[in-house]
């Protein structure tokens, strides 16, 4: 049947709706877009010999809707899905089926149903929770792979240096009058990590470690304050830090280069510490391999002495020019850096120094982050005596990990901070393991905050209170009777950190490393699902005063927990057979801790060539899901890229061994809920991921890890959602693929994003879902209208005329 498919997508201030956002980017236009065809999948068994019988049917809508139709045994069993996203205008329209199944195979006669899906659903992007930016879009975003690395002053210029930021700038900047806006200074590089920011005012200074791809190059370069030109000092050396091969002319990549760059390294470990004069001329960069501190002359590049120090670190420099540099868990004074470097000041007895930084004009305003058991801010001045602390001593080793202003926590295992002074004396700290740098005032008392969430793969909501977002281990409290607003955090505000008082060694510091599942069951306590230390997974309680409380269960197998309490596995397929099961909750010990009672089986799923069951492939972070819908339809979906050409996501009856419907087939992505593997993309590396269920909504996320868009060639992220209904039609597909961006931080864009949890609030349905870094923090889709989905449907026999008739779905 001849159809035309509409897209749109409109924006509105920074939200975005979007009735299909996977055939074209969500823009501020409206597009209009003519489907692929339906894929008809080849016959796996020998063709029919019954002659098709044409189908005649009629339906009548009251206004413009999105249909998709399907045939059907009078069962429910869908034979074949008749076409996906097309809209009709009102009134009455004829269809016809051809008589034959998905494979094309003639069906005997009968009698077969007709439904026609309608609707007007549509997909509203509503920005991120976690990132404290004036917008949500656009260049001014404050997000990166990993969270601020470094920080320096210059009047009302904060330079920052975010480390290794994946095919993203690692420098940017922003005025103290405007913090919430950030301006990019440094180019796109996929390969460097700028880990230190120095300025003097008139140059800034990027020091660079090693970063990926085995790219083992470290450096320092320069740009200008004025206009964050790049400078190139006199005596530096250009560098190209990965080339094409010989067979592609040699040349160096794009945005690989570095011109006059100095303090260059191919196999030394690159600086951990940066530092500059404002009123001299040097220029100072630590290395603690070497146990040395290099000066340069900051305007030519040239080597003009090094100073011997045990490991050191971080840098800064006073006013009047004297050094002060943290070595072990001291810090020193250096003078008489122009001729003979000596210690004039020791200050000892710190557990971790992390960064260093002077008041610009004041040489007796000295401030020390300082890690370990203390997690506090420490003030000296030039002779060593202390002046004050800043934050509460232990910081988030007190046994409660509420999240407050006077809490510091520089992080877990690996610590790091960054500390810079403005000249009213207040100060901005790198509250790092919160993912935030607080701006304290020089009264010590707090004024505001820049936030964003690095790139996380942990992303998840209370299943049975949605007012509780998770993001690895961070809890934000959502107020859904505010507007999500870019540049306010009224509507949400981060209120804990669960991964205080976890020890080190069991649950590594990680971007996988969190709260994969949180749900408060029947005992109004609530549960939570993180990593255990021998690959099980270690269900915790989640109290309301306290840390987290390890209950002692581990589960292994694969097993999902959902909102009801009950567990889920899925065996290996055997004999053309897996079997799912499910382990009802049967109530708590007396220590509180969830008691499961014996298996049952949920469904038995035929595992044929062809067939969505599960293959074993990455299923995202909370393990492979079969939710039942309302009307009792066990979903399954099949991730894998690979060994399937068939269908990927399919329903079942509970306790049923044949499959109800089968869809999303193979083929490219193109807004139809096509699933696209290495059958025509040989570059795409993961597929789907979660799948998810409200009511008779079925969503499913297929994240497309370096897949090949069809539309363009360019290689990324699909960033998709797969909208269906429980008798396996399609409604619809949102999300931006990496490769349709047209800016930086674009409405809907985000990346990995395998992570995701279909919730209700206040009557409505939401998808949160994590974001690898393209927006710093966690995503809010509204899903408008998925209770308005209505369907025709009629009953008769084969080759004869069928009126539909409207019934609510």
């Amino acid at each position: 049947m001849a159809s035309t498919s509409q897209t749109t997508a409109t924006s509105a201030t920074s939200h975005v709706t979007a009735t299909l956002a996977a055939s074209t980017p969500i823009s501020n236009s409206k597009a209009t877009l003519s489907p692929l065809p339906i894929r008809t999948l080849k016959p796996t068994t020998t063709p029919s010999v019954l002659a098709k019988a044409l189908t005649q049917f009629v339906f009548t809508i009251d206004q413009p809707y999105t249909t998709s139709a399907g045939a059907y045994r009078t069962d429910g069993t869908l034979v074949k899905t008749l076409w996906r996203k097309v809209s009709y205008p009102a009134g009455t329209h004829t269809a016809t089926w051809d008589g034959t199944d998905d494979n094309g195979i003639a069906m005997p006669p009968g009698k077969y149903k007709i439904r026609v899906l309608h609707h007007n659903v549509k997909y509203l992007w509503e920005g991120v929770i976690g990132n404290t930016s004036k917008s949500f879009t656009g260049p001014t975003v404050h997000h990166a792979f990993l969270p601020i690395q470094s920080l320096t002053i210059d009047g009302p210029n904060i330079f920052y240096a975010v480390g290794y930021n994946e095919k993203q700038s690692g420098g940017h900047r922003f005025n103290t009058n405007n913090p919430q806006s950030k301006t990019t200074v440094l180019k796109s590089d996929p390969f460097t990590s700028f880990n230190h920011v120095a300025t003097d005012g008139v140059y800034t200074y990027w020091a660079a470690a090693a970063g990926c791809c085995n790219s083992n190059t470290s450096f320092v370069t320069a740009t200008k304050v004025s206009d964050n030109t790049p400078v190139s000092f006199p005596t530096g050396q250009d560098i190209c830090l990965n080339r094409f091969s010989e067979q592609y002319g040699g040349g160096c990549y794009p945005d690989q280069s570095w011109s006059g760059v100095i303090d260059v390294s191919f196999t030394v470990p690159g600086a951990t510490g940066l530092a500059v004069q404002k009123n001299g001329n040097i220029l100072a960069v630590s290395h603690s391999s070497r146990n040395q501190v290099l000066l340069f002359d900051k305007r030519t590049g040239d080597q003009i002495g090094s100073i011997s120090v045990i490991s050191p670190q971080k840098l800064a420099f006073a006013p009047n020019g004297a050094l002060w540099a943290i070595s072990g868990k001291s810090v020193l004074r250096y003078t008489n850096l122009s001729s003979i470097p000596s210690v004039a000041t020791t200050i000892a007895g710190f557990s971790n120094p992390l960064d260093i930084a002077v008041h610009p004009a004041n040489n007796d305003l000295i401030l020390v982050a300082d890690g370990g058991e203390s997690q506090q801010v420490k003030a000296f001045d030039r002779s060593g005596s202390k002046l004050w602390m800043y934050g509460q001593a232990g910081g988030y080793n007190n046994g409660e990990p509420s999240v407050t202003t006077e809490k510091l926590w520089f992080g877990r295992g690996d610590e790091k901070s960054s500390i810079a002074v403005q000249s009213d004396g207040s100060f901005w700290i790198n509250d790092y393991q919160n993912n935030r740098v607080l701006h304290i005032s020089a009264s010590r008392t707090y004024l505001e905050q820049i936030a964003y969430q690095p790139h996380s793969y942990l992303a998840t909501v209370d299943l049975n209170n949605a007012n509780r977002v998770f993001s690895n281990f961070l809890e934000f409290k959502i107020d859904y009777s505010r507007y999500l607003k870019a540049g306010s955090t009224r509507s949400w505000v981060l209120v804990k950190n669960w991964a205080a008082g976890l020890p080190n060694p069991q649950y590594p510091s990680s971007s996988f490393d969190g709260l994969r599942t949180v749900v408060t069951l029947s005992n109004g306590r609530t549960y939570g699902l993180i990593s255990a230390d021998d690959s099980s997974i270690a269900v915790v309680e989640l109290p309301k005063t306290g840390y987290l409380r390890r209950t002692g269960i581990k589960l292994t197998g694969d097993k999902v927990l959902y909102k009801n309490g009950e567990l889920s596995s899925a065996s290996s397929p055997s004999e053309g057979v897996q079997i799912v099961k499910k382990l009802p909750l049967k109530g708590f010990d007396s220590l509180g801790n969830p008691q499961w009672g014996a298996e049952t089986i949920l469904a038995s799923l035929p595992a044929k060539v062809g067939d969505p069951y599960y293959r074993g492939a990455f299923s995202g972070m909370s393990g492979p899901r079969f939710p039942v819908t309302s009307s009792g339809v066990a979903i399954s979906l099949d991730q894998s890229v690979r060994g399937n050409t068939g269908f990927h996501l399919g329903g079942i009856k509970e306790g049923s061994d044949r499959w109800l419907w089968k869809a999303s087939p193979t083929g490219p992505l193109d807004g139809l809920g096509t699933f696209q593997t290495q059958e025509i993309d040989n570059t795409i590396n993961y597929g789907g991921n979660q799948v998810w269920v409200d009511g008779r909504n079925v969503v499913y996320g297929f994240h497309g890890e370096f897949f090949t868009d069809q539309l363009n060639g360019g290689v990324g992220q699909a960033n998709q959602f797969m909208h269906f209904h429980d008798d396996g039609l399609f409604v619809g597909q949102f999300g931006v693929p990496s490769t349709r961006a047209t800016e930086e931080a674009q409405a809907g864009l985000g990346g990995n994003s395998f992570s995701f949890t279909l919730v209700r609030a206040r009557k409505n349905l939401y998808l949160y879902h994590n974001d690898e870094s393209s927006h710093g923090g966690v995503h809010r889709w509204q899903i408008q209208g998925a209770d308005s989905i209505q369907e025709m449907s009629g009953t008769g026999m084969l080759g004869e005329k069928i009126n539909l008739y409207r019934g609510s779905s």
